[in-house]
Formats: C-alpha cells, structure tokens, sequence
C-alpha cells in the first residue's frame, strides 16, 4: 500500500530574504535567510523513488484491472457507464 509522503514547502519570516556574500573573484553567493516557520520537505532520493514507486504501482494496478476486465467481455465504455453512476 502507498503511503504519502505529504510534501511540505520550505517558509520562512520574512518571505524572499537573502544573505549575499562577495566571493571576491567577481561571483557572489546568495543564501536565502529569515527565520524558518515551517521546515520543507526533503527533496532527496528516497522520497522522489518513493513517489515513483506510488506511480508505478497505480499504473500496474491500473492495467491489471483493465485487463481483468477485458477478460470478463467488458469494453473501457461500458466501465465509463458504470461508474458514471456511483
């Protein structure tokens, strides 16, 4: 079963403060700054495959069924019709 991962977004007081730093050949470097409200959701690897895993396994249930049906004499219209009433 497919668990969300309830993505967060990163806020911070005020909004769009940033730190610059000179880095003295010509570059600066800009951090964003304030006071962080809420943390954000990690973007990393684990939580990206999580969600490609979810993906995946929605659309392998989704052709499973299908095909299910397909076997039992339904057409794609007819499931259209079905559901349209619930």
């Amino acid at each position: 079963m497919y668990d969300p991962v309830f993505w967060k977004d990163d806020a911070r007081v005020p909004q769009n403060l940033f730190s610059v730093t000179d880095n003295g050949d010509g570059t600066v470097t800009a951090v964003r700054a304030g006071r962080v409200v809420q943390q954000g959701t990690n973007m990393s690897a684990a939580n990206f495959g999580h969600m490609d895993y979810g993906i995946f396994d929605a659309h392998l249930a989704t052709a499973v069924y299908l095909n299910l049906l397909r076997q039992q004499g339904w057409k794609v219209d007819q499931l259209a019709e079905v559901v349209s009433t619930l």
